[in-house]
């Protein structure tokens, strides 16, 4: 270090009381303020092991600080630097994805390795149904500072926890948008998840979910309602044609609780002009032993085919069925 800053408590009391206005003008206390940064944001495990932590005003949040294992990113995909700890903002009642990214930090490590398999250094990528950031964060590192994901998250409270996750792991090339993907663009008045029960926030329904009775009998739980704004991914995409610029959309994620066939058609052109693997969830397939093919069906009429995926039971890989575009190595 420049001036002797030379551990973690001293570097932990510098950073919290320096003034930064005065030491701007003076390099060689900047020079410590970078140094204790650098420190304490590469923290081995016995310097700063996995911690939890609870807060909340109007309901109880849990912060995931240092969590190394399992790697967000494996060794075998990073690119430059090792890796950094990552933090985890989630509701602390969330009875699925937040509570399984607290220990695993993703919703299902396979799954995320498998995806990430699929990308490259500087390519773009769509998260439909972005949730709290279980693979919106995974893929904005894989794909690096000159790729970009687009994570849509259409509940308010859940679309928070997305971007603060992407904000506290310091991720440049996220955009979060309020707005769930669809077949046209609408505003729909909905339930609101319960931020302040049990609740299972990774089953809201933008369509077709079940009432305040029902879903308690489900494990849904409301509190109050919200609009929810739906847009078309080729609408998104033609109103910000900034956001992909000339990089390969090679992937979009889907996991959008049964609306899997109206973001499809809503991405037709997208998909047509792009010609991306889909990675969809597809449970109506499954759950009807493959007499449901809606889906599969949207997926055909852009020159689709699918197959399904040995890590996700409840998956489907899509690509160009004459193998143009994006294919998996």
């Amino acid at each position: 270090l420049t001036v002797g800053v030379a551990d973690l408590q001293s570097c932990r009391k510098h950073i919290a009381e320096v003034n930064l206005y005065d030491d701007v003008t003076n390099p060689e206390r900047l020079g410590v303020y970078l140094d204790c940064v650098q420190l304490l944001r590469h923290q081995d495990e016995d310097q700063a092991p996995k911690d939890i932590h609870i807060t909340g005003q109007h309901f109880p949040t849990l912060l995931t600080t240092y969590h190394r294992e399992p790697a967000v990113v494996p060794d075998a995909l990073r690119q430059g630097e090792p890796e950094a700890p990552h933090f985890f903002v989630t509701p602390a009642l969330d009875l699925n994805i937040g509570h399984v990214m607290k220990l695993v930090g993703t919703h299902n490590p396979h799954q995320s390795y498998q995806m990430q398999q699929l990308l490259r250094p500087g390519d773009a990528v769509i998260d439909a149904g972005g949730n709290l950031g279980g693979y919106t964060l995974p893929f904005a590192s894989r794909v690096g500072l000159d790729g970009v994901v687009v994570a849509f998250e259409p509940f308010r409270h859940t679309f928070q926890a997305l971007t603060a996750n992407v904000a506290l792991n310091g991720l440049l090339n996220v955009y979060t948008v309020h707005a769930a993907l669809g077949d046209h663009d609408s505003r729909i008045l909905l339930n609101q998840p319960s931020m302040r029960t049990f609740n299972t926030l990774a089953a809201m329904r933008v369509q077709g979910g079940p009432d305040p009775e029902s879903g308690a009998n489900m494990g849904i739980f409301y509190d109050g309602q919200e609009e929810v704004e739906v847009k078309t991914l080729d609408g998104y995409l033609e109103a910000f044609p900034r956001v992909l610029g000339d990089r390969p959309l090679r992937l979009i994620k889907v996991d959008v609780e049964g609306m899997e066939v109206e973001v499809a058609k809503g991405a037709a052109a997208t998909i047509r002009r792009h010609l991306p693997i889909v990675w969809a969830e597809n449970v109506a397939y499954f759950e009807s032993d493959g007499k449901d093919v809606a889906f599969l069906r949207a997926m055909l009429e852009v020159g689709y085919e699918c197959s399904k995926v040995d890590t996700a039971p409840q998956d489907l890989l899509c690509t160009e069925r004459h193998g143009a575009g994006h294919q998996p190595d």
